[in-house]
C-alpha cells in the first residue's frame, strides 16, 4: 500500500532541490504532477512555487497565472499569504511594465496590509505612469 504523505514528501523535496539547484523544468514537471493529483490535499499552494520558477525564467506571464490559480485556492483566512502573493503578481506585471496592473495589485496590498516595500513599488508605478498627484 502506497503512504501518500510519504510519497507527497519525497515529490515536494525533490521538486525543491531541482529549483534550487536551477532545473526548473524538471521542478515544474514534479510540482505539476504534484498538483493534478487528487490524493494530495492542498497541493495547490505549490503553484506559488511554480509562479517563482516561471518568475525567476522571465515567463511573467506563466507567472501571474499560477499566482492568480494559486489564490484561488487559498482561503480568505489567510490573509498574509494572499497579500504576499498579490505582492509577487505586482512585481511581476511591473517587469512586464504594464504598471497599471501592478498599480492595481499593490494598492490592494496598501488597502489591507501597508508595509514600506509596497508602498514604494507602488509611488515607482505612479511616477512610471506620469502621475505626479498620487505621488504624493
Amino acid at each position: 500500500q502506497i503512504n501518500v504523505d510519504l510519497t507527497y514528501a519525497v515529490c515536494f523535496n525533490l521538486a525543491h532541490q531541482y529549483h534550487h539547484n536551477k532545473l526548473h523544468s524538471e521542478s515544474l514537471n514534479i510540482y505539476t504532477s504534484i498538483v493534478k493529483n487528487k490524493q494530495f490535499s492542498q497541493s495547490g499552494r505549490l503553484r506559488v512555487n511554480m509562479g517563482n520558477i516561471y518568475f525567476e525564467q522571465k515567463k511573467y506571464p506563466n507567472a501571474i497565472k499560477m499566482y492568480r490559480m494559486a489564490l484561488d485556492q487559498i482561503p480568505n483566512t489567510a490573509k498574509e499569504l494572499r497579500f504576499k502573493i498579490m505582492r509577487n503578481i505586482g512585481h511581476a506585471f511591473v517587469r512586464m511594465g504594464q504598471y497599471q496592473d501592478a498599480m492595481q495589485s499593490y494598492e490592494t496590498v496598501m488597502e489591507n496590509v501597508p508595509d514600506m516595500a509596497t508602498g514604494f513599488n507602488l509611488i515607482i508605478c505612479f511616477h512610471a505612469l506620469g502621475d505626479k498627484d498620487k505621488m504624493k
